[in-house]
């Protein structure tokens, strides 16, 4: 084997690794723009809640909030690391 075909075996396994990386991270659409959403409309809601104490009812709704947003886009990552791990153990 030359040189030149033995550094285009290593591109190959280069290009494969980084494929399976960028799918392997598991960020999708929808649960990153819900997450997008969720956190505009929590935004716009916020003057409704200013009855409560200010330092405190802020720090308690936005914390509800990130955290609604955290499993919201939580949930594409969870999904696609268990269907991963699933075909990765179907495949021995």
């Amino acid at each position: 084997m030359n040189e030149l075909e033995r550094a285009l075996n290593q591109i190959s396994k280069i290009h494969d690794q980084l494929a399976r990386t960028r799918e392997s991270l598991g960020v999708r659409a929808l649960p990153a723009a819900a997450s997008g959403v969720l956190g505009l409309v929590a935004a716009a809601l916020q003057p409704r809640f200013s009855t409560l104490a200010y330092r405190e009812g802020f720090l308690i709704y936005w914390t509800i909030v990130a955290a609604a947003a955290l499993l919201i886009g939580g949930s594409g990552v969870a999904f696609a690391y268990f269907r991963d791990n699933r075909s990765a153990l179907e495949r021995g």
